[in-house]
Parts: structure tokens; C-alpha cells; sequence
């Protein structure tokens, strides 16, 4: 089993100009984002973390019991021979990382946002034993024809780093194209492999949340997956802004 990072870069409200705001929602918001890693699960919390709010989301990308201070995170790799336990012991770590960071008073007091986590049902076991839960819980749902293309196309630009799409998001000159590279996992036999691997961890994880759930097409243009998860946080905002009013007039 891969390790895989949880991160979590913000706290406060970015000083840059309004149009480079970072992720404004509510305080206390907390929300998790599911899906394959090649659903456009990255671009949508990648929108959800600069579009405008009334208050900043924390996105959960790697925590922090493992952080000697702020500018030092550690990085760690761990190796071993097949059956060492290397998957089993990225697994304990990953929900330690995830627990101590959830735990933080800037992720308690502005919300978070989990993207691609959890994976199974242990971790999303563990964040519930931990008293973490979600206010909603995001799935992308792509046929999976559609996310195998996207994957095939995928190509690295090893000069910038930027990840281009043969398809979607082509090179801008031939230079470019030139010097692209694939990954050597970015094949159709490896990413139905990796689907299968989702298949069979989804409907438990989905289990929990079931109450919570809303199910996004992935497969549609970026912009309408974000007005359509967009339009679930804002009547979620305002269901939760409803809830002290109601209260008020209980007592």
C-alpha cells in the first residue's frame, strides 16, 4: 500500500489583494472531498481554496504532530522488502498526521478540507473514533472510460513541472511537446488497476457518510463541477447560519 500526504498550508486570511483571496467559508466548516485521483478531485479543491467566502478554509494536505516548527516540516521516506510492513506503518502514521493536524485550534476554530481522505474504512473508522466529522462529504463520480483517457493523455513537462493533457490541455509550442514525459504508472493496465483498488475501499468509506453525501458528475466541464458543488456549500452555509436563529427563538 502507497503512503500518501495529507497537507495543509493556511491559517489566516491571505494579505495579497481581493483577487488573490485564498478559501473564504465559514468558520468551523469541515468537508471532505472523494473520488479517484484523476476525478479532478485536485482542481476542484484547488477552486474551493481561492474562491471568495466570508472566512478561510483550511485544507488538509500533511499535518502536524511530525512539524519541528512551521518552516521545518520533516520529510520521510520509508523503504523495506515486500511483507516488511511499509504500508501497514505509512497507514498509522497517515492517521496520526491527520488526527494531531484536525486538532489544531486554527483547523478547530476555520474548518478544514480533507482532499482525498479517507481512503478506507479504517481511516474514516479512526477519524470518527477521533470525533472528527464532516459537514458534507464531496464524491466525483467519472465513468471510468473517461478516466482512463484522462490518465493515457497525462504528461509532465520535466523543465516546469506543469502537467499537461495530449487532449484537454495540450503544450503551447512544440518545444514543450518535445521534452514531455509520462509517468511510468500512467498507462490503462495500471490505472484500471488503481480503480479497482478505489472500487473495492469506496462503498465502505461511503457507508459512513451516507447522510452527508452529495454525488458530483466529474466527467462534466471544471466550471460546472464547481457550480454544482459551489451551490451544496452555500445552501449547507445557510443551513448552518440557520441553526443559532433557530435556537434564538427556542429559548
Amino acid at each position: 500500500m502507497a503512503c500518501y500526504s495529507v497537507n495543509l498550508p493556511l491559517t489566516a486570511k491571505p494579505k495579497s489583494p481581493a483577487n488573490s483571496a485564498g478559501v473564504y467559508l465559514p468558520s468551523t466548516s469541515q468537508l471532505a472531498i472523494s473520488g479517484v485521483s484523476i476525478s479532478s478531485r485536485e482542481t476542484v479543491s484547488y477552486r474551493l481554496r481561492n474562491s471568495r467566502r466570508a472566512s478561510p478554509v483550511v485544507q488538509v494536505v500533511s499535518s502536524s504532530s511530525y512539524v519541528v516548527n512551521k518552516l521545518d516540516p520533516l520529510k520521510v521516506m520509508i523503504s523495506g522488502a515486500p511483507a516488511s510492513g511499509k504500508g501497514t506503518q505509512c497507514e498509522l502514521i497517515t492517521k496520526k498526521m491527520v488526527k494531531d493536524r484536525l486538532s489544531q485550534p486554527d483547523s478547530q476554530q476555520n474548518g478544514w478540507l480533507l482532499d482525498g481522505y479517507p481512503r478506507s474504512l479504517s481511516q474514516a473508522t479512526a477519524l470518527q473514533a477521533y470525533g472528527f466529522h464532516p459537514d458534507l462529504f464531496i464524491v466525483l463520480e467519472v465513468p471510468e472510460d473517461i478516466l482512463v483517457e484522462r490518465v493515457i493523455g497525462r504528461r509532465l513537462d520535466p523543465v516546469t513541472g506543469k502537467i499537461y493533457h495530449l487532449k484537454y490541455s495540450p503544450p503551447e509550442s512544440d518545444e514543450i511537446a518535445a521534452r514531455l514525459t509520462q509517468r511510468f504508472d500512467d498507462t490503462e493496465a495500471k490505472v484500471k488497476l488503481r480503480l479497482q483498488t478505489h472500487n473495492q475501499n469506496v462503498e465502505s468509506v461511503l457507508s459512513m457518510y451516507e447522510d452527508i453525501t452529495i454525488k458530483v458528475d466529474g466527467s462534466l466541464p471544471m466550471k460546472d463541477v464547481f457550480v454544482r458543488i459551489d451551490n451544496a456549500l452555500t445552501k449547507l452555509l445557510e443551513q448552518k447560519k440557520e441553526l443559532p436563529r433557530a435556537s434564538t427563538i427556542a429559548t
